[in-house]
């Protein structure tokens, strides 16, 4: 994988926010550390993969956002997809076969995500065009769970789970 990622020639500095780099020949650059979605960068995927930094439990850090615009597959630990929904948000069963979310160990896990990645990515593009389109339901239900989120109900939850 090339280390310049997103790179638009046309991407100005005015409109980058995070670290910006600029490719080895001047034109153009990347928004390496821009964690902030934005429209481009969607336009041409159809899903989503979140990885998360480890395995050792089901946690999701940044990836909520991309649940509103893609569907989406966690590269993550055993329960992670479990703890999403449990927030009230909806999956992709339709694109993703998400047994992988109850696979225990690590390496096995990641090699079945990785094999759903590659089932999609060599489906046609006809094919990946009406799998999204048929997830367009559920990415509006998720925008509408995300906006409404009650965010401190979680924490107070959690923390009470903690004291308890």
């Amino acid at each position: 994988m090339p280390i310049y990622l997103d790179i638009d020639r046309n991407l100005s500095k005015s409109e980058t926010v995070g670290y910006e780099v600029s490719l080895p020949n001047g034109e153009g650059s990347s928004e390496i550390g821009d964690s902030q979605p934005k429209k481009h960068h969607y336009n041409q995927t159809y899903f989503y993969l979140a990885n998360e930094t480890s395995y050792d439990c089901a946690r999701i850090t940044s990836h909520i956002k991309s649940a509103i615009l893609h569907p989406m597959i966690f590269n993550a630990g055993a329960g992670t997809l479990k703890l999403f929904k449990s927030w009230g948000f909806e999956s992709f069963p339709n694109v993703f076969d998400e047994s992988y979310d109850s696979i225990k160990d690590d390496i096995t896990r990641h090699n079945f995500v990785l094999s759903e990645i590659e089932r999609i990515c060599l489906l046609s593009e006809e094919d990946k065009h009406k799998l999204y389109l048929e997830s367009i339901p559920t990415i509006k239900y998720n925008q509408n769970i995300f906006m409404n989120f009650d965010i401190k109900g979680l924490i107070s939850n959690m923390f009470s789970q903690i004291v308890s």
